[in-house]
């Protein structure tokens, strides 16, 4: 490999690459030991709740306004403070293993960081419960930028931050519109399955860019 073609950042997705989340609305109700309530899942309701997340990811919405806005949504069938319960038990932990690359790639002198689609009360727990999350030397989060992935603007402001170009970073995220943003954008770009352990899919990601 080339030194115009070296790696000088690794950055990570959090949920689904470092952090295993709940994946549905059914999901999240059981982990925060919730009935799951019959919803009438109109496509204008799915519609309103992903505008209504999206709004929470950046910054628009402060948390206790996500809650109340949402349970207005499904017209009481949560109360706020029961969405706000599901919202707390969305994060599961952390993948296996992840941990020991993360200390790699310092050990061989190389930046990490983090770029994340993420929100108020999931940040503040994954500053204060989660040692591999804090393990990463830069970290951004949507929901601080006022921005979200895939637009491209994140990836931008994304470099501009970490003042490194995109050809030099490589990428890992486990949703194709946030990997195909990202390479367009010029990244490295890998895809994690967050359905199996990520840190062997990451572990392959660095050994074939010589980080490893």
């Amino acid at each position: 490999m080339s030194s115009s073609d070296a790696i000088r950042l690794v950055c990570f997705d959090l949920g689904g690459v470092i952090v295993r989340i709940c994946r549905s609305w059914e999901e999240g109700c059981r982990a925060a030991g919730l009935d799951v309530r019959e919803l009438s899942l109109t496509d204008e309701l799915r519609l309103a709740r992903r505008d209504l997340l999206h709004a929470y990811e950046v910054g628009a919405i402060d948390r206790a306004g996500y809650g109340r806005r949402h349970s207005e949504l499904v017209d009481g069938l949560y109360a706020p403070e029961e969405v706000l319960a599901i919202e707390r038990a969305w994060l599961l932990g952390e993948y296996d293993g992840v941990d020991r690359l993360i200390d790699h790639l310092h050990a061989r002198a190389v930046p990490t960081a983090a770029l994340s689609n993420t929100n108020e009360g999931h940040w503040s727990q994954m500053d204060h419960r989660y040692p591999t999350v804090n393990r990463l030397q830069r970290r951004l989060a949507s929901h601080l930028l006022g921005m979200r992935k895939p637009n491209r603007e994140i990836f931008e402001t994304a470099e501009a931050h970490f003042g490194v170009p995109g050809r030099a970073i490589l990428y890992f995220d486990d949703l194709d519109d946030n990997v195909r943003a990202a390479a367009a954008a010029g990244w490295r770009a890998r895809r994690i399955d967050h359905q199996r352990q990520t840190a062997p899919q990451i572990e392959r990601g660095l050994r074939d860019h010589g980080l490893i």
